[in-house]
């Protein structure tokens, strides 16, 4: 832990355990009632598993803005997410989902700006802190 980015390969190494655990845990709680309606055991582990792969990209391509720059826009980016989330609450702009209307659906995509709102509120706060 004396190394300068011993605690940055630590939190890496758990987060992409707890990933992997995660698409186990999926397809050991999914594969029977996939079976029966899609006729595969994988069905929603592949769906899964690429948005996992999603993820890690855009985590790779988050690591390389450079930390000045997210400080600068850190405040712009949390004032959008909260404005997101007002706009998903009107109707006809938000989507109605299981009785829900906290979502967007941008093409056929649904997208739940409260999930982009933890983000920016975590950069924000960082950047006051």
């Amino acid at each position: 832990m004396a190394r300068p980015l011993a605690s940055f390969h630590l939190v890496v190494t758990i987060a992409v355990l707890l990933t992997v655990l995660g698409l186990v845990m999926v397809l050991s709680s999914s594969s029977v009632g996939a079976v029966v309606s899609v006729g595969s055991a994988y069905g929603l582990f592949t769906s899964q598993l690429v948005f996992a792969a999603i993820g890690m990209v855009i985590f790779y391509i988050a690591l390389q803005i450079p930390v000045r720059l997210l400080r600068k826009y850190s405040f712009v980016a949390f004032a959008a997410s909260v404005a997101a989330l007002v706009l998903a609450l009107i109707p006809g702009i938000g989507t109605l989902s299981q009785g829900t209307r906290g979502w967007f659906v941008v093409f056929g995509v649904s997208l739940q700006p409260s999930e982009v709102a933890k983000i920016t509120l975590a950069l924000w706060g960082a950047h006051l802190l």
